[in-house]
C-alpha cells in the first residue's frame, strides 16, 4: 500500500443494511490508506428486513458524504434467483471498468455471487476476502445445511485469498477449506464510547419504578432470535421474581405472534415490546441482566453492548451466543434452564456484579479500535 498510489477497493454485501452495520471499519481503513472505496448491495429496504426505505436511504446518502462509490445491485437472498444471475452480470461489468486491488465481500449471497464475479481478475492479482458472519452449517444445524451449504463454501474457499472468521466454532471449520488463509477476528468492532457515555433511561418512562428489575433483549422479532422462548420462560418466574419486567426491544415477522402470546399468558404488563429504538446504550444501562435465546449466531453485536456496559448476560446454546456467555454470564440450554438462570440472578447480587466485572473486562477485546487494528494488518499483509 504505497503512498500516493491510487488504489480501488470494492466492498460487497447483500444489502445495504449490512454494509451499513458491518463496513465503516473497513471503509474508513481502506481510505486512510489511499484507497478509493466502492460499494455494492441491495438498496431495496423490503430486502432488509424491518428497515425502512427512510434507513436505506440513509445509508445511502452516509456512505456519498464518505466518499464512497455506490452501486445498487439486485441481489435476493435465495442464492438461484435470476435477480443474482443479473447481479452477478453486473459485478462483472465493474470489475472489468475498475481496476479493483481488494474485493471484500460479506453475506452468503454477497459472498457467493462476487467471489465468482471475481475469479478472472484474480489470476490479475486481485485480492479476495470473505466475512464469514456465521456459516449456515455448524453443530446442531439441520443436515440439509451441511449437505447444501458446506460444498458450495468448501468450492468458494478455493477463491479466497483470506477466510475471516468470529467465532471459534467456526474457526475450526474454517481450518478445514481449502482458502490461501483463515483469519479469526473478534466480530465487527464495537464502539466503547456509547456505552462508557451512556446515562440510564428513567426507568419510569416505561411505567415501572425505580426499583424494578430489567431483563433486555435487543434483536429482530423472528424466529432465529426465537424470543418465543423467553417469554414462556419469563411467565414461570413472574410470581418467584415479582419485581420485575421483561422489556424486548425490535421489530419483524413475529411481533403480532409474541403480542398474542404475550396476552395469553397475562403478561401484558410485565413484557413490553418496545419495537425499533435508536437509543440502545441507554437501554442497555438501565437493565440488570441481558438475555439472548437466539438459535443461530455468528459473534451476537446485542451481547457484546451488554458486555461493554458490564452487563451479567444469559444467553443460549448455541454458536457465538455461547463464547460469550461462557466469559461473563450463564448458559442456557433450555426453557427450564432460562427460568432457572432468571431467578438466579435476580436473588443474587453479587453474582451479578461478579459476572457484570467479568462481562467488562472481557469486552475489551471486542471493542471497534481492536478489531480494525487487526483488520488493518490484514489488508496491509494482503
Amino acid at each position: 500500500m504505497g503512498k500516493g498510489e491510487l488504489r480501488c477497493a470494492l466492498i460487497v454485501a447483500c444489502t445495504a443494511y449490512h454494509i451499513d452495520k458491518f463496513t465503516w471499519g473497513q471503509i474508513g481503513i481502506l481510505q486512510k490508506h489511499g484507497f478509493e472505496v466502492h460499494v455494492a448491495a441491495s438498496f431495496d429496504a423490503a430486502l432488509s428486513g424491518n428497515s425502512s426505505s427512510n434507513y436505506i436511504e440513509q445509508c445511502r446518502e452516509r456512505l456519498i458524504n464518505q466518499d464512497v462509490k455506490v452501486f445498487e445491485m439486485p441481489f435476493t437472498r435465495f442464492p438461484l434467483s435470476s435477480n443474482n444471475i443479473k447481479a452477478y452480470r453486473s459485478l462483472k461489468k465493474l470489475f472489468k471498468l475498475y481496476s479493483y486491488n481488494l474485493l471484500h465481500c460479506h453475506t452468503p449471497t454477497g459472498g457467493l455471487v462476487s467471489r465468482l464475479a471475481a475469479v478472472r481478475y484474480r489470476k490479475k492479482g486481485l485480492s479476495v476476502i470473505y466475512t464469514a458472519h456465521g456459516f449456515h452449517f455448524f453443530k446442531g444445524a439441520p443436515l440439509l445445511n451441511w449437505l447444501l451449504y458446506y460444498p458450495v463454501e468448501w468450492f468458494l474457499a478455493k477463491l479466497t485469498d483470506c477466510l475471516i472468521v468470529i467465532n471459534e466454532e467456526d474457526e475450526k471449520i474454517a481450518s478445514k477449506l481449502p482458502a490461501k488463509t483463515v483469519k479469526k477476528i473478534n466480530g465487527i468492532g464495537v464502539p466503547r464510547e456509547p456505552y462508557d457515555e451512556a446515562k440510564p433511561i428513567d426507568k419510569t418512562a416505561f411505567g415501572l419504578n425505580k426499583n424494578t428489575f430489567v431483563f433486555l433483549y435487543v434483536g429482530e422479532l423472528s424466529k432465529r432470535k426465537n424470543q418465543e422462548l423467553l417469554i414462556k420462560s419469563f411467565s414461570e418466574i413472574v410470581d418467584k421474581c415479582p419485581e420485575t419486567v421483561f422489556l424486548l426491544v425490535g421489530e419483524g415477522v413475529m411481533r403480532p405472534s409474541y403480542e398474542q402470546l404475550i396476552s395469553s399468558l397475562n403478561l401484558t404488563q410485565k413484557v413490553l415490546l418496545l419495537g425499533w429504538r435508536d437509543d440502545i446504550p441507554s437501554l442497555v444501562t438501565m437493565s440488570d441482566v441481558v438475555v439472548s435465546s437466539a438459535k443461530q449466531e455468528g459473534l451476537p453485536v446485542n451481547l457484546i453492548e451488554a458486555m461493554m456496559a458490564g452487563k451479567p448476560i444469559i444467553a443460549s446454546d448455541c454458536r457465538g451466543n455461547k463464547e460469550l456467555a461462557e466469559q461473563a454470564g450463564i448458559v442456557a440450554r433450555s426453557q427450564k434452564g432460562f427460568s432457572e438462570a432468571m431467578v438466579l440472578l435476580y436473588n443474587n447480587s453479587e453474582l451479578r456484579t461478579n459476572f457484570g466485572q467479568a462481562s467488562k473486562a472481557a469486552s475489551h477485546k471486542y471493542e471497534a479500535a481492536v478489531v480494525d487494528e487487526e483488520m488493518e494488518k490484514l489488508y496491509i499483509a494482503l
